[in-house]
């Protein structure tokens, strides 16, 4: 999965349809990474996202351990 794209599912993650739709005008302008991290930082979502990139995190490693059994 991209960067791009984990990103994005973190945007359809969140129910404010307002909010979301601006996460994913940030990510198809210029600089993406950038100014979904200004915007993350500066909303009431900043909790949820840290959440969920923790919780990718740990997927993520549990499938890299499943895989060398």
């Amino acid at each position: 999965m991209s960067r791009r794209e984990y990103l994005e599912n973190f945007a359809h993650f969140i129910s404010d349809l307002k909010f979301r739709e601006r996460i994913l005008d940030r990510l198809s302008n210029r600089k993406p990474f950038q100014n979904f991290k200004i915007l993350i930082d500066s909303s009431a979502y900043r909790e949820d996202w840290f959440d969920f990139k923790k919780e990718a995190y740990i997927q993520y490693v549990k499938r890299l351990i499943e895989e060398r059994e």
